[in-house]
């Protein structure tokens, strides 16, 4: 009888001890969400791991790349949707849908963006989830 109680006890432990990261992901869009709109780079650079990699481009060429797209004037408004969350190896890789609009209520020229499945690979970094890669 001991030996079922001490089952049920680790098979409980196991299962319960999964930290949800529901939070924190969101957490780490909403980050995202206010860089965006307020074309700020080193709050959105904040969402990115220092060894970050992903298709050739790593942290530095990543931040070139914020600088150049938040110039004085854009308008952005990013939305996501539909996130599914699970963790792997240290690593927690999310699933989501976001939309992406660029100027559409300006007069310069914008476009909207919706893309469906995308995957980002996250770590925990100075006490928060940040972006370490993509899976391509």
């Amino acid at each position: 009888m001991r030996k079922i109680y001490t089952l049920i006890f680790l098979i409980f432990f196991v299962c319960g001890s999964k930290h949800d990261y529901k939070k924190e992901v969101e957490d780490f869009f909403k980050i995202r969400e206010k860089a965006y709109a307020n074309l700020d780079v080193d709050f959105m650079m904040s969402t990115y791991h220092p060894d970050f990699k992903d298709r050739g481009m790593d942290y530095t060429a990543k931040k070139a790349f914020y600088e150049k797209i938040f110039e004085k004037g854009n308008e952005y408004k990013f939305s996501v949707r539909n996130i599914r969350v699970a963790e792997r190896n240290g690593l927690i890789y999310v699933r989501y849908d976001y939309k992406l609009d660029k100027n559409l209520s300006n007069n310069l020229r914008g476009f909207s963006q919706n893309m469906h499945d995308e995957v980002v690979i996250l770590k925990e970094y100075k006490g928060k989830l940040v972006e370490y890669g993509r899976q391509n």
